[in-house]
């Protein structure tokens, strides 16, 4: 899956307040089967671009090309199939169903796609075996640490076998070791499934881990270091 953006902005119009521009005039490729970090402090349109990156958000101008076909002709049912068969989301604060156990959130997509529900069962649990967390399935989020929470995200994110992977923040809230452990289960998954693998975080540690490293600073590109 090969996605391009060309001369991409984001305006935001907060109330009567002037506009916002969360992005201006983004150049960026991502390539199948790259591992990219986005680097930047907060509010520098990190996250706005990763909403672009995965059609959550349309750009005010610019184009978003995928495989070659501009976004903009899609209709809505089209972006929300592309989003549910082609891209995973990982979020810095999981979102998880606090009630359910793990492989309950696991399977939540496939609810989506129409699934069968005996096969939405096999295809969590084998999720979640594949994070190392195939003992934890019946277990709720408030019974697990946050590096597990996140792995049930991540198991989420994949269940479906999706081309793109996006992760936002996907280490803020742990500490180093199972932050580096969730980095390295991103490069597992990078090299088994030949997924693209494009992060966001605001720590130079944590970017170090990408092939490819994206800087951001008042909603530019500021560096682009292709490999």
């Amino acid at each position: 899956m090969l996605i391009q953006l060309q001369g991409v902005q984001k305006r935001y119009l907060p109330g009567r307040d002037a506009a916002v521009n969360a992005l201006l005039d983004i150049d960026l490729t991502v390539q199948p089967g790259e591992r990219m970090a986005v680097l930047g402090p907060s509010g520098c349109g990190k996250t706005t671009l990763l909403s672009i990156l995965g059609l959550l958000s349309r750009p005010t101008c610019g184009s978003v090309r995928i495989d070659g076909t501009e976004v903009s002709v899609f209709s809505s049912d089209r972006l929300a199939r592309t989003r549910r068969e082609r891209i995973g989301f990982v979020f810095q604060s999981y979102n998880l169903l606090p009630r359910e156990p793990a492989w309950r959130n696991v399977m939540f997509p496939l609810v989506f796609a129409g699934t069968q529900r005996r096969e939405r069962r096999r295809r969590a649990l084998a999720a979640l075996e594949e994070v190392g967390l195939g003992s934890r399935a019946n277990h709720t989020p408030a019974q697990l640490s946050g590096g597990e929470k996140q792995r049930v995200a991540i198991a989420r994110a994949l269940i479906h076998r999706p081309e793109l992977l996006l992760a936002d923040e996907p280490t803020g809230n742990l500490d180093s070791k199972t932050g580096r452990d969730i980095l390295g289960l991103f490069t597992r998954i990078a090299e088994q499934t030949k997924s693209s693998v494009v992060l966001v975080t605001h720590d130079s540690s944590v970017a170090a881990w990408a092939r490819r490293r994206v800087e951001m600073r008042d909603g530019r590109l500021c560096g682009n270091n292709a490999p």
